[in-house]
């Protein structure tokens, strides 16, 4: 039986004994072979797997990969939320004025007249700031660069 400590990171510490049926054997860093490591000019060993898979010692110790993006992909990233932010700006500007100065009387736009329940009714404030929501982001949306972050 291998009595030994709990997996951890530390690869250069182990601690645990040996039990056999009348002794017991300390087992230390000198006793160990780690995951992936080469055993050269030894004939054979006798050994035990005592951790695997995620909680071996060279596992614990791996670092996450840092993220291998340029300086100039994570500007990019901050200009283009920036735009992005303005671009919804400029609609809600844009449709709380539409929703504000669209209006009945406007007569020479012909907006009110024979007004049916499922079309435009610039009475309906609601409707018309969202209506322009949609459309002014179809007419802005050019103010994104996204060809350009594509082609970087």
């Amino acid at each position: 039986e291998i009595q030994c400590e709990q997996p951890n990171n530390s690869l250069y510490t182990f601690t645990g004994n040996l039990l056999t049926q009348n002794q017991t054997l300390p087992l230390g860093p000198n006793q160990i072979l780690l995951r992936g490591c080469n055993l050269r000019n030894t004939e054979y060993i006798v050994g035990a797997v005592v951790f695997t898979g995620h909680e071996t010692k060279v596992m614990m110790n791996a670092m996450n990969v840092p993220s291998k993006r340029s300086t100039l992909e994570k500007k990019l990233d901050k200009v283009i939320a920036t735009l992005f932010g303005v671009l919804l700006t400029m609609c809600l500007i844009g449709a709380i004025g539409s929703a504000i100065f669209v209006n009945e009387s406007y007569y020479y736009l012909q907006l009110g007249n024979n007004v049916e329940s499922d079309q435009f009714n610039p009475g309906n404030r609601l409707l018309v700031f969202v209506l322009s929501i949609f459309t002014l982001i179809t007419l802005y949306s050019p103010i994104i660069p996204i060809s350009l972050y594509v082609s970087i």
